[in-house]
C-alpha cells in the first residue's frame, strides 16, 4: 500500500497539471509523508516508469476484472460516466494553478488505456494503450478516445500505443477507429500489431489537426479496404506509407481526400492489383506536385472519378506505358481543377468501357495539347464538361471520338479560351438531349460548322453558343429543334455576329427564350417567320443590346411578348425612333404603311400580322419656291442618297407674260446655281428656287438695205459704195427694237455675198461699215454698248457684238431697248477685181439677241 502512495505523490512532486481525478489510495496512505518517500531515485524516474506502476494496481487477469464487483480504492470505477453539466469555470488562481494533473484509467478490450489531463479549464488528453489483461484492444466505439459525453474524442491530442509490455492487437474491422477526433495531433502505432487488420476505411477521417502518424512496423496485408483513411486530415503534411502492403486491398475511395497540406507522397511499393475503387484517392491534395503511377497495376479498377480532383499544384503525372484502365467505367471528374498540369500522356488509357467522361479534364488552365485520339469513346454517355474552363487549351483532336450513344454535353468545350478552331465534323449527336453552354465563352473561335449536328433529341439549347467575342458565322442549316425545349441565352453576347440562319428551327415546344439573342450588339437581321412562340412563357431580354437589329421578319406565329426589343438609333436626322413595315421598299428605304414603337410592334405581332419590319427612316423633303410664279410643285418625299431628277418636276406658271421658266436653282435669283439633278444629302428640307428669264425677243430689224445699182468693176482699187436713198422714206427703217432681261448680248452677222442666180459666182472681202447708236427707251440702267457712235467693221461670216450687259450685274438691262445704225455711216466698200460684169449680188444680215454673254 506505501508503494501505491508513493507513487500518487511522485506525480504530484514533478508538477504535473490539476488533477481532475486520480487513482483512489487505502486510509491509511494519507499518513505517509511526502518527506518520506521522495528519495533522489523516485524523482529522477521517467514519468512512464511511473505511470507504469500505476497501471500496475489496476487488476490484470480476467479473474481479478470478473471479481471486482464493487470500487476498491485501487481504482475509480470503469463505469461510462453521465454526460457533465456545462458550467462556466471559475477564474483561475494560484491553487489552481498549482494543481496536480490528473490521470485516468480504462480498459480497452484487454488493454488499459491510461488518460492523461493537460491544461486548465478546457483540458487535452493524452492516451496511452497498454497491455492489460491481455494484449487485444477492444471494438472501435468502446476506445476511450470515441467517448464524445467525456470529450476525449474533441480533446485527445495523442494517442500512443505502447507495445513495451506487448504489442496491443488490432484485429478485425478497425475502420473509423481515430474518426473525427478533432483535436488529435500525433499517433503512434508503433506499438500496434496490425497484422491480422483487415478493415482501415475512415480510419482517421476528419482528424484536422494531425500532424504526424507513426506507421513504423504497422503490417497492412490483410487489409482489405481503406476507403477514407486519411479523409480530411488536411494538417498533415506527410504520411510514410512505403512500407503499406496493399496488396489485398480493393477499396482506396477518398484515401487522401482533402489532404490539403500533404506535401508528397511514395506509392512505390503500393500494390494494387486487386483495387477497383480509386474514387475521389487524391481529391483536394493541394500541394502535391508530381505523383508517379508507373508501378500501379489498375487493370481491376471500375471507378477512377475525382481520382486528382482539386490537385492544384500537380504539374506531372507519370503513368508509365503499362497501366491498364481496360475496366474503369467512370472517369468523371478525374483531372478536374489540375489547374498546374501542362502535359498530359494518356497514350496507355483503354477507355472502351468507360460511359462516363464528365468534366474530366475541367479547369486543368495549363494543358495546351490533348492527345486524346485513342481514347475509344463507343460506350460513353455523358461528356458534360469534359472539357469546360481549359482556357489555355489550343489543339485538341476529336476526329476519332465516336460520341453515338452521348446524351449529355451540356458545358463540354465551355471556357475554352484559347482554341482557334473546333472541328467536330465527326460528331454523332443523334442521341444528346442537353446542349446547354456546350460551345460558350470560347473567347477566340470566329466560326462554326455545326451543319452535321443531329439536335432531334435536344430538349436544352440553353447559352449553347453565348459569349463567344469573335465568332462571326455559324452553320445550323441542319437544326432539328422540334423536341427543344429550352433557348434562353443561346446566342448572348456575340458582338461580332450579323446574322444567323435559323430557317431549320421549329420552336414549337420551346418554353423560355429570355436573353436568346441578347447583347449580339451587330447583329443586323433576323427572320423569325418559321417560329412559333405559342409555348414560350420567357422572352425577358430576348433582344436586349441588339442595338443595330434593323430589320426583324415575324410570321403569324411569331408573336413577341416583353422582350426587350430596342428602339431604333436616332442618329441625326436620319431615323424617326420608330419602327415601319418595309412594303416594297428596301430596309434604307422603307416604303411599308404602318409604323410604330417597339411595344406596339408586340401588340402588331400578338395579333399574328407576318409582316417585316424595319427602323423608319426620316423622310427628307425637297420643297419648291416659285419665286414669284404659280402652280408651284408639291414637296418631293425622299431618302439620304435619293437621285433627284428635276426634269419630270412640273414647271410653275411664270409671274407673267413676259418671263420664261430658265430652271431650278439653289439660291434665288442666282442662275448659276441652276441643277437638273442632285443626290438628296441628310438635310431635313431642300429648298430650290424657280429662276426666271425675261422674254427675249426681237421686235425690228433693219431690212433691206440697198446700195447702189450699176457699180464697175475696177481692177485697180477697190470701191467703197453708200446706201441708195432713193430706196427710203424713213430711216427709222434702220433700227432694231428688242426686249431682253439681265445677261444679254445684241450682235450682227453678215453672211457672204453671191449671185442669187449662180452659188458660184460670189463676192469675196466684202465689208461693211456701219455706225450703231444705243437709244435707251426704258429698264433699268443701260448696258454697255459697243462701238456705240463708231465705226462697226463687218466681215464675210464674221459677228459683231452691237450691245451687252455687264457679266454678273443683274441690274443691268432688263427692259425694252433700241438701237438705230445711222443711214449715212452705212457703207460697202467692194475690193479690186470684185463680181462678175453684168452679175448683181446680195447678202443677209443677222441680228441677234442671246442670253450668253
Amino acid at each position: 500500500m506505501k508503494k501505491r502512495a508513493l507513487a500518487c505523490l511522485l506525480l504530484i512532486s514533478i508538477g504535473l497539471q490539476p488533477i481532475a481525478s486520480i487513482l483512489a489510495t487505502e486510509a491509511e496512505t494519507s499518513t505517509v509523508s511526502s518527506e518520506e518517500k521522495m528519495t533522489e531515485e523516485t524523482i529522477e524516474r521517467p514519468l512512464d516508469t511511473m505511470t507504469q506502476e500505476l497501471l500496475e494496481s489496476v487488476p490484470t487477469s480476467e479473474e481479478e476484472v470478473n471479481n471486482a464487483e464493487t470500487p476498491t480504492e485501487t481504482t475509480d470505477s470503469i463505469d461510462e460516466p453521465e454526460a457533465p453539466i456545462d458550467i462556466e469555470p471559475p477564474a483561475p488562481t494560484p491553487e489552481t494553478l498549482s494543481a496536480p494533473r490528473a490521470v485516468t484509467t480504462v480498459l480497452w478490450g484487454q488493454t488499459k488505456c491510461t488518460i492523461v489531463e493537460e491544461g486548465d479549464y478546457y483540458p487535452d488528453y493524452t492516451i496511452y494503450v497498454r497491455a492489460g489483461g491481455g494484449n487485444y484492444a477492444g471494438s472501435v466505439d468502446s476506445a476511450p478516445w470515441k467517448w464524445y459525453f467525456d470529450k476525449y474524442q474533441s480533446r485527445t491530442k495523442r494517442i500512443i500505443f505502447d507495445g513495451s509490455a506487448g504489442k496491443i492487437h488490432l484485429s478485425g474491422d478497425k475502420g473509423r477507429l481515430f474518426s473525427q477526433c478533432s483535436s488529435l495531433e500525433y499517433v503512434d502505432l508503433s506499438g500496434a500489431d496490425t497484422s491480422n487488420t483487415e478493415n482501415m476505411a475512415w480510419m482517421f477521417q476528419n482528424c484536422t489537426r494531425l500532424k504526424s502518424i507513426n506507421f513504423s512496423g504497422v503490417k497492412t496485408r490483410e487489409v482489405t479496404s481503406m476507403q477514407g483513411m486519411f479523409e480530411n486530415c488536411n494538417s498533415i503534411s506527410y504520411i510514410d506509407v512505403s512500407n503499406f502492403d496493399t496488396r489485398n486491398v480493393t477499396n482506396m475511395e477518398r484515401m487522401f481526400l482533402s489532404c490539403h497540406n500533404l506535401d508528397s507522397l511514395n506509392l512505390t511499393n503500393f500494390t494494387t492489383n486487386e483495387v477497383t475503387n480509386m474514387k475521389h484517392m487524391f481529391n483536394g491534395c493541394e500541394r502535391i506536385n508530381n505523383l508517379n503511377f508507373s508501378n500501379f497495376d489498375v487493370s481491376k479498377v471500375t471507378d477512377m472519378s475525382h481520382m486528382f480532383e482539386n490537385c492544384i499544384s500537380l504539374s506531372n503525372i507519370s503513368f508509365g506505358y503499362s497501366c491498364n484502365t481496360s475496366n474503369v467505367e467512370n472517369m468523371s471528374y478525374m483531372f478536374y481543377s489540375c489547374a498546374k498540369l501542362s502535359n498530359l500522356n494518356l497514350n496507355c488509357f483503354d477507355t472502351s468501357k468507360v460511359t462516363n467522361m464528365s468534366y474530366m479534364f475541367s479547369k486543368c488552365y495549363a494543358i495546351k495539347n490533348l492527345s486524346i485520339n485513342k481514347f475509344d469513346t463507343s460506350r460513353v454517355t455523358d461528356m458534360e464538361g469534359m472539357f469546360e474552363n481549359c482556357n489555355g487549351l489550343q489543339n485538341i483532336s476529336l476526329d476519332k471520338f465516336n460520341t453515338s450513344r452521348v446524351t449529355n454535353m451540356n458545358t463540354m468545350f465551355y471556357g475554352c479560351k484559347s482554341l482557334y478552331n473546333l472541328n467536330l465534323d465527326n460528331f454523332n449527336t443523334s442521341r444528346v438531349t442537353d446542349m446547354s453552354s456546350m460551345i460558350s465563352r470560347c473567347d477566340n473561335l470566329s466560326h462554326l460548322d455545326l451543319s452535321n449536328f443531329d439536335t432531334s433529341k435536344v430538349k436544352s439549347m440553353k447559352n449553347m453558343l453565348s459569349n463567344n467575342p469573335k465568332l462571326e458565322s455559324i452553320d445550323l442549316s441542319s437544326f432539328d429543334t422540334s423536341e427543344v425545349t429550352e433557348m434562353g441565352g443561346m446566342f448572348g453576347y456575340n458582338p461580332k455576329l450579323e446574322s444567323i440562319d435559323l430557317s431549320s428551327f421549329d420552336t414549337s415546344k420551346v418554353t423560355e427564350m429570355g436573353g436568346m439573342f441578347s447583347y449580339c450588339i451587330n447583329l443586323k437581321s433576323l427572320d423569325l417567320s418559321n417560329f412559333n412562340t405559342n409555348e414560350v412563357r420567357s422572352m425577358l431580354s430576348m433582344f436586349s443590346g441588339c442595338n443595330q437589329l434593323r430589320k426583324l421578319i415575324l410570321g403569324e406565329q411569331t408573336k413577341l411578348q416583353q422582350c426587350g426589343i430596342e428602339t431604333p438609333t436616332i442618329i441625326g436626322t436620319l431615323f424617326t425612333g420608330k419602327w415601319t413595315t418595309i412594303g416594297n421598299g428596301t430596309i434604307e428605304k422603307p416604303r411599308g404603311d404602318w409604323s410604330g414603337t417597339p411595344y406596339d410592334l408586340i401588340v402588331r405581332s400578338q395579333e399574328g400580322i407576318a409582316d417585316t419590319y424595319v427602323w423608319e427612316t426620316r423622310y427628307l423633303s425637297v420643297v419648291f419656291d416659285g419665286n414669284g410664279g404659280q402652280n408651284v410643285p408639291s414637296p418631293i418625299k425622299a431618302y439620304k442618297g435619293d437621285q433627284i431628277e428635276l426634269s419630270t418636276v412640273r414647271i410653275p406658271t411664270p409671274p407673267s407674260d413676259n418671263y420664261l421658266f430658265n430652271g431650278w436653282s439653289t439660291i434665288l435669283d442666282d442662275p448659276s446655281t441652276i441643277i437638273e439633278s442632285f443626290v438628296m444629302p441628310n438635310k431635313s428640307l431642300v429648298v430650290l428656287y424657280a429662276n426666271w428669264k425675261m422674254k427675249m425677243h426681237i421686235n425690228s430689224v433693219p431690212d433691206n438695205i440697198i446700195f447702189k445699182n450699176n457699180v464697175m468693176p475696177n481692177e485697180y482699187y477697190s470701191q467703197i459704195i453708200s446706201v441708195n436713198p432713193k430706196s427710203y422714206s424713213s430711216k427709222n427703217n434702220f433700227e432694231t427694237k428688242w426686249r431682253g432681261d439681265h445677261n444679254w448680248k445684241l450682235t450682227v452677222t453678215m453672211a457672204e455675198w453671191c449671185n442669187p442666180d449662180d452659188n458660184t459666182d460670189t463676192l469675196t472681202g466684202v465689208q461693211m461699215f456701219m455706225n450703231n447708236q444705243l437709244t435707251h427707251q426704258d429698264g433699268a440702267p443701260a448696258p454697255s454698248t459697243i462701238h456705240s457712235n463708231q465705226q462697226v467693221v463687218l466681215n464675210a461670216g464674221e459677228t459683231q457684238t452691237l450691245v451687252t450687259t455687264t457679266a454678273g450685274n443683274s441690274a443691268d438691262g432688263t427692259g425694252n431697248w433700241q438701237s438705230t445704225i445711222d443711214f449715212d455711216s452705212v457703207k460697202l466698200k467692194i475690193p479690186r477685181y470684185g463680181g462678175r460684169e453684168g452679175s448683181y449680188y446680195t447678202s443677209q444680215l443677222t441680228w441677234s439677241l442671246d442670253d450668253t454673254i
